[in-house]
């Protein structure tokens, strides 16, 4: 199903994934019900020992529906390959006469880097199952379950659909680019096309981190009543008998996560844009050594954290990886548009040498008009300078970062206010009327700090923001609807 799932993402044909994934995910989870259910029946004394192979049956089940539904939607547009046999009077091997040698090198690197992510990944359980016991394992569980819940439904669409944006409009600076005509008008197209993608880059990067803050300065203040709804007060309370140390509490522990969110967020979208536009596997080798060079740090660094800290060591440890991975990212992005503004700059002198001859005057203040348009001032346009001003356009502005920190000391507040209403149950362990109260005052007093001092802030110091975000969807709009368009009128030709 990944040649389709990717098929999907190219032509952002949302609707056939989002049906295969929901029809996919009901079935695994039916069946996993299911299959517990006649497993423990044919052998209630071991059920225990079901539970796994029930688990993998329900995953079974999840990839057969999802493969067969895409392939069910898709069906028609499937194009399938096919080899062309080498003719018999040169010496051309079958894979060069069939395949893209530079792309196929390209896909080899990015497999490998896959493969070395994934144990980066599962780096985090190998240290917590050697250095911890089975409640801290527990407890990890539980964080990395409701936490991934936010990733996989915010942070991972966007993050696929930015790579996909970055990626598109790549083409269009490299299409410029390899024009051989050097007029001004053409470079005027070059010029935007690249200010585009370092516009939609930085919106995009402050837009997670934006998302990031809400969880970071507010969402680690209400852990504690989420849990309580969904595990009990022994799981919400700081108190809890299972452990007497404040560090080792799934509600503490799902508050890091919290923050820990935020550096996921910047890391994803950052590489994202790399691997948008990466077309070497000079930088692809680069990555990979960097994340080599993070996982040595990780493996020397974390089990240090979890012996003194527990489960918040490891997410901390995490958090550190992402921010050093994420701030590699935005310097291989700060090189990009360095090299691509030095590419545009030089050819621009190219043409503007050409028509020196005839009007020198004209063309120097064409120039200058021309260069005024760079996304990057080429007089002052060093590398350092570059992720500087790139940093400084992601970044919220101080004050709404400011509102931010208050919102998080007002809610703070409020949950030491109401925590002891917020960390009982009544006689019977049930949900009582004093906590429903005290959670949503709690609640209340969040959403009022957030309004005052972060939407109001940001309406007056980042509608430019706002409005660029505005005008992408509409551009995204526009141009779902064009085609549609064509796509009806090929089939009335038809």
């Amino acid at each position: 199903s990944e040649p389709l799932l990717i098929s999907c993402l190219q032509t952002l044909d949302v609707a056939s994934r989002a049906s295969a994934e929901g029809m996919a995910t009901t079935v695994k989870a039916v069946t996993c019900v299911f299959t517990l259910k006649v497993l423990d029946t044919i052998d209630s004394s071991s059920s225990d020992a079901w539970s796994v192979t029930a688990f993998g049956i329900a995953q079974l089940s999840y990839a057969i529906t999802l493969t067969a539904t895409l392939y069910y939607r898709k069906w028609n547009v499937i194009q399938y390959p096919r080899f062309i046999p080498p003719p018999s009077q040169h010496n051309k091997s079958f894979l060069h006469d069939n395949f893209h040698l530079p792309t196929l090198n390209l896909t080899f690197l990015f497999s490998l880097q896959s493969i070395f992510k994934h144990c980066l990944t599962e780096g985090d359980k190998i240290v917590l199952t050697a250095l911890s016991d089975s409640y801290d394992q527990g407890i990890y569980a539980m964080t990395l379950s409701y936490g991934s819940i936010i990733c996989r439904c915010i942070f991972q669409p966007l993050e696929e659909n930015a790579r996909l944006l970055f990626a598109r409009q790549y083409v269009l600076v490299k299409q410029q680019q390899q024009q051989q005509n050097h007029h001004l008008s053409k470079k005027q197209h070059q010029y935007e096309h690249l200010q585009h993608l370092h516009d939609t880059y930085t919106a995009l990067v402050k837009l997670v981190l934006c998302i990031g803050c809400l969880f970071t300065f507010l969402g680690t203040n209400y852990t504690s009543v989420l849990l309580h709804v969904l595990a009990g007060s022994k799981w919400s309370s700081s108190s809890s008998s299972l452990s007497s140390s404040y560090q080792n509490t799934a509600s503490s522990s799902l508050s890091a996560f919290c923050v820990y969110i935020s550096t996921l967020a910047f890391n994803g979208t950052t590489e994202a844009f790399v691997y948008g536009v990466v077309d070497k596997p000079k930088d692809v080798g680069t990555l990979g050594i960097i994340h080599g060079c993070v996982g040595v740090l990780f493996a020397i660094t974390v089990p240090i954290a979890v012996k003194m800290y527990g489960t918040i060591g490891l997410i901390l440890g995490n958090g550190i990886c992402m921010i050093i991975r994420g701030t590699f990212a935005v310097y291989l992005a700060a090189c990009f548009f360095r090299e691509h503004t030095t590419i545009s700059t030089t050819n621009n002198d190219d043409a503007t040498n050409q028509k020196q001859e005839d009007d020198k005057g004209t063309t120097a203040k064409k120039d200058a008009q021309s260069n005024s348009n760079l996304p990057i001032n080429t007089q002052k346009s060093t590398i350092t300078n570059i992720m500087t001003n790139m940093i400084k356009n992601m970044f919220l502005h101080p004050i709404v970062l400011m509102g931010f920190i208050s919102c998080f000391i007002i809610t703070r507040y409020s949950l030491h206010f109401h925590f002891q209403q917020l960390s009982t149950n009544d006689n019977h362990g049930y949900i009582h009327k004093g906590w429903i109260v005290a959670a949503l005052s709690h609640i209340l007093v969040g959403i009022t700090s957030l309004v005052l001092f972060v939407m109001i802030p940001m309406y007056k110091y980042e509608g430019s923001f706002g409005r660029y975000l505005s005008s992408m969807l509409k551009e995204k709009k526009m141009k779902h609807d064009d085609d549609d368009g064509r796509k009806n009128g090929h089939q009335k030709m038809e």
